[in-house]
């Protein structure tokens, strides 16, 4: 089984973006598809999201309308068995889905104040069974522990820019860290040794992705975590141009 997570900044709304990312879902054929950012897909009895539907081939899609915009949804091959809309105590929402036996929890969590951020991971975790395949994926919007930053410089630029993003007294890991002292585990690490970025690529409109940084990730619990496959970022001259993040790809053994 594969998944996609792709945050496609602001709804993809360059037609030529819009062509490529097509061009993109398509080569890859996931299964699942999670996408973030989705504005103005909701517009015109949801037009843009059911013609996307029918290029890529989803017959399947649950989507959570945002009050910010920001909208999130699920597009899969295969019927969805259960749905659950959440968007109080989040600054964007949550959408938790159940696709086969495995359970999908998708967000975008706030760029902002990382104090506001701790309190929607603890939100999450409320919604986890330990005994369901479950996966947490979008952009957290929260750096690892383990990708070995330069804190002197990140440190310096969120100063300089007077941001609490990633800290309010110092380079913080603190939503990264409580996914996984809730053994939730970064499905990226079980397969990767290098660190990757997922932001900025080459057609960044975001001030703070002003360094290389992972921002997007899937998180599996223990039952989850033997089935993982492969995890990749894919950083190709396709990617550079669709969006502002790049797109991240899990693959399960069949589940």
């Amino acid at each position: 089984m594969k998944l996609i997570l792709y945050n496609v900044y602001m709804g993809c709304a360059d037609k030529s973006r819009l062509t490529h990312l097509i061009k993109f879902i398509l080569k890859e054929s996931p299964d699942i598809l999670i996408l973030l950012e989705l504005n103005g897909w909701d517009r015109q009895n949801f037009m843009k999201l059911n013609n996307f539907k029918n290029e890529t081939n989803f017959p399947f899609h649950s989507f959570l309308n945002i009050k910010t915009g920001f909208n999130i949804a699920i597009l899969s091959k295969k019927s969805i068995d259960y749905e659950e809309k959440v968007l109080k105590l989040f600054h964007h929402g949550l959408l938790k889905v159940r696709i086969s036996g495995l359970t999908i929890l998708a967000t975008h969590l706030t760029p902002y104040q990382q104090s506001f951020r701790l309190k929607e991971v603890q939100e999450i975790i409320g919604h986890i069974n330990s005994l369901e395949k479950t996966i947490i994926v979008g952009d957290l919007n929260s750096l690892s522990p383990h990708d070995n930053y330069n804190e002197v410089k990140l440190w310096s630029f969120l100063q300089k820019t007077k941001s609490t993003k990633f800290g309010s007294k110092k380079v913080s890991y603190g939503p990264i860290n409580l996914l996984e002292n809730h053994n939730l585990y970064d499905a990226y690490l079980l397969k990767n040794k290098m660190f990757n970025h997922s932001v900025p690529t080459k057609c960044n409109h975001d001030k703070m992705h002003f360094t290389p940084l992972r921002l997007d990730y899937f998180f599996v619990n223990s039952t989850l975590k033997p089935f993982i496959k492969d995890v990749k970022i894919i950083q190709n001259s396709q990617t550079d141009n669709i969006s502002d993040h790049y797109p991240v790809i899990l693959c399960l053994e069949k589940v």
